[in-house]
């Protein structure tokens, strides 16, 4: 059975590295349920704006402990971004390599039943150096970015269908805490393959903004060769939102257990 991340049940006895690569693009931001450019472009209608990414991220999960496991990630990202206005011929290109942030996390399993429950932690570890042309910059946001989940499943166990109900809370700075609502629905098609598609929404704690709240709909392939290879591609789309960029993004995965 292939791993699945939104499960509150943890796999026992594993050690396992893989990578994941990811190519995203955007071309505009929501508002109120509209597209527009940077907010320097948006009353010129012969302007355009377009970011392409390239994301790698190495990952590490161990599980030597009953229900418990313990993750570790390293973010990095190549983004090429374009300004363009015909008018006046003006363009602009940014190029980056970025070194994100570390990511540690941990799931532990409450309820291994029909009903399943679990809990999530992560940490992220800004780093923020980025190469650029011009020389090297160290640019973050926030300081440790900590995210909390709860974890709820239906699991049968009989038949090949399981549904999953998470819930997320991250904290990093007053104007930008946020939790994150989940629904996913995983269809075992064979021993060796799985479906899972799902829906996400996003939304401030600070209910007096919408800023950075979206929806967004995901969909995955997973393949197991054996006990010990994964394969993993992964669509991401964002419906709507508030200036939060339209993200369309394809990430291709490989898991090995060791």
């Amino acid at each position: 059975m292939a791993y699945q991340q939104y499960s509150p049940i943890t796999l026992t006895n594993t050690m396992t590295v893989g990578l994941s690569a990811a190519y995203s693009e955007f071309s505009g931001y929501y508002n109120q349920n509209g597209i527009y450019t940077q907010y320097y472009y948006q009353n010129y209608t012969d302007s355009s704006f377009g970011h392409y990414q390239l994301s790698g991220t190495p990952f590490f999960r161990i599980s030597v402990l009953p229900r418990f496991e313990a993750t570790a990630e390293l973010s990095l990202s190549y983004y090429f971004e374009r300004y363009a206005r015909d008018s006046t011929g003006y363009a602009q290109n940014d190029i980056q390599l970025t070194l994100n942030a570390i990511k540690l996390g941990m799931k532990f399993t409450l309820i291994d039943w029909f009903i399943s429950a679990g809990i999530t932690a992560a940490a992220d570890l800004p780093v923020g150096v980025s190469v650029l042309f011009d020389g090297v910059k160290k640019n973050y946001d926030d300081g440790m970015n900590i995210t909390g989940g709860l974890l709820i499943g239906f699991i049968p166990k009989v038949i090949p269908v399981n549904l999953y109900c998470n819930l997320y809370a991250n904290t990093a700075a007053a104007l930008r805490d946020y939790y994150i609502a989940l629904a996913a629905f995983e269809w075992q098609t064979s021993r060796v393959a799985a479906v899972t598609a799902g829906i996400e929404q996003k939304n401030s704690w600070n209910f007096s903004t919408r800023q950075g709240n979206y929806i967004a709909y995901f969909a995955s392939f997973t393949f197991t060769f054996g006990d010990k290879l994964e394969l993993q591609s992964r669509f991401d789309k964002k419906l709507t939102g508030r200036t939060v960029s339209d993200d369309r993004q394809f990430t291709l995965s490989v898991f090995y257990n060791l």
